[in-house]
């Protein structure tokens, strides 16, 4: 590959930066935004115990050296379902969390990057 070649690449890459910054920056906030709004809805961590096949338990998470913390929620189907989705949108949330760290690690390693750039080009 020519040099000439080398410079328009590196110009043309250099041009989408802005709109990369751009996407990376809102889907920060996006992810951010969701989070947030199902962490005001409200997030259960525990899994479900059917006794009887009819009384519903929550059965938390132990936390060091405490017993497991057991909730009764019962048969009322409304109960039921509203801790089922607070369940899910925990599964959610920490799923949207990890993505989170995904874009950061991301936004991060792109940053020290052209950082490096920035500085191979400045010394010529």
């Amino acid at each position: 590959m020519t040099e000439s070649s080398q410079i328009n690449k590196l110009a043309s890459a250099a041009r989408r930066l802005g709109q990369l910054f751009e996407n990376a920056g809102h889907k920060r906030k996006n992810l951010e935004r969701t989070m947030r709004k199902l962490k005001a809805q409200g997030l259960i961590y525990a899994t479900t115990h059917m006794r009887d096949q009819k009384y519903l338990y929550l059965l938390h998470p132990s936390k060091a050296g405490e017993q497991r913390k057991r909730e009764y929620i019962g048969t009322d189907t409304k109960r039921i379902d509203a801790a089922i989705k607070s369940i899910e949108r925990g599964k959610s949330y920490d799923a949207l969390h990890k993505q989170l760290k995904s874009v950061d690690v991301a936004i991060s390693e792109a940053s020290h990057m052209l950082a490096e750039a920035v500085g191979v080009l400045e010394k010529l």
